[in-house]
């Protein structure tokens, strides 16, 4: 294992390709955390993890791991936004990235995280639930076609449920074009949503311009609830299929 707990951490951890037994930086401040590809036999833990000075992101991209993964309460900042000419459509800047990644347990990111930069999903397998009761997600920068997502989760598969409740907060679209999530998905309780910075679109389609919460082509075991929310801009569930049924109230 690798624990570097409650410590200061001045330039990025580079662990790519390693294979460990857990990985855990709980209570650090650091600069960045870069394991992509990585084995981790058991739990990937960062709670409470602060930035040092003005960077403090996760990139776990096409890791494997065995447990599941803890960031409750911890503060994530992306690199500086690049000019969006200059970032490549499929390589964002992320406060938290988990692309491509293969978790057996659950996502846990309550309490008061703030990810300022977004969180990227996309093609993750996560075997649990992914949890964000209370998180703050900033969207990041963009590039010529998208602007950036708050939550960027394109065709990934959630075994359990996808919770963005209470007090949760978006800054920035929340994009799930094409997930498959096993149980039920709730966004309510004290959740907002709202645009954040320019809307662009290389089709100048409708959809990047207004929507907020994205399901098109999503497919949902269980329900979708969406309750007691705020939302700046749409909804978007086209061809998305629900297995228990939606409901919308005082949304």
């Amino acid at each position: 294992a690798l624990a570097l707990d409650r410590c200061d951490i001045p330039a990025p951890l580079l662990l790519d390709g390693a294979r460990l037994g857990r990985l855990s930086i709980v209570g650090s401040r650091h600069a960045g955390l870069r394991a992509r590809a990585t084995t981790i036999e058991g739990q990937v833990d960062f709670a409470g993890a602060k930035p040092l000075a003005q960077q403090s992101w996760i990139d776990l991209g096409s890791a494997h791991i065995r447990g599941s993964v803890d960031g409750c309460n911890a503060q994530l900042d992306a690199p500086p936004a690049r000019a969006k000419e200059d970032v490549p459509p499929w390589d964002h800047h992320y406060a938290l990235r988990l692309s491509d990644a293969h978790i057996d347990g659950s996502v846990f990111l309550n309490g008061k995280v703030v990810a300022n930069g977004g969180l990227c999903l996309d093609n993750a397998h996560v075997k649990g639930s992914v949890w964000a009761r209370g998180a703050t997600i900033i969207a990041g920068e963009g590039d010529g076609f998208h602007p950036g997502d708050a939550i960027h989760a394109h065709c990934a598969a959630i075994g359990g449920m996808l919770a963005l409740n209470f007090d949760f907060r978006a800054q920035g679209r929340v994009w799930l074009l094409g997930a498959h999530i096993g149980d039920r998905l709730t966004v309510g309780f004290g959740a907002k949503l709202a645009r954040v910075g320019e809307s662009w679109d290389w089709g100048n389609r409708l959809m990047n311009q207004t929507v907020l919460l994205l399901l098109d082509q999503a497919e949902i075991g269980g329900s979708v609830h969406i309750a007691d929310c705020a939302f700046g801009g749409a909804i978007s569930l086209l061809h998305a299929r629900i297995g228990a049924g939606l409901s919308i109230i005082d949304g």
